[in-house]
């Protein structure tokens, strides 16, 4: 399963990493993924399958899928697949390099866009501003 800009993804707290590398296997807020553990799929009441070796980002994961209410903007609210990520078995865009704690797609078809259309004026208002936040240094 390929992903594309268009599926919502976040680190389980109990991922864990498989055969990357020269790295033993271990949690993934270790080395090489680094990521930010912090959902435990509590919030997300109805799980609905499961998944394995799906490709995002460089990354190949495995884990478990769940049915969500996700809102942008004013007007726009949907329920979504999350998919939660229990296993790691390839990081190779990012590797050594801290990963965030979750994935929203905001891909040009994504639905994420809708929330930001006036549904009146059919006019559009957003802002949008990226930047890293690193946990582990200064920069």
């Amino acid at each position: 399963m390929d992903f594309n800009a268009d599926h919502t993804i976040v680190w389980s707290t109990d991922c864990q990493t498989k055969n990357i590398g020269n790295f033993e296997n271990g949690p993934c807020d270790e080395a090489p993924v680094l990521a930010i553990n912090g959902f435990d799929g509590s919030p997300l009441p109805e799980q609905v399958g499961t998944f394995s070796y799906a490709r995002f980002g460089g990354y190949s994961v495995s884990g478990t899928m769940y049915t969500s209410k996700l809102c942008f903007g004013q007007y726009n609210c949907k329920f979504v697949t999350v998919y939660g990520v229990d296993q790691v078995e390839a990081d190779n865009w990012l590797y050594g390099t801290d990963a965030t704690y979750g994935t929203i797609g905001m891909g040009p078809n994504s639905f994420i866009w809708e929330g930001f259309v006036d549904p009146q004026t059919k006019t559009a208002t957003y802002s949008i501003e990226l930047g890293k936040i690193s946990f582990y240094s200064d920069e």
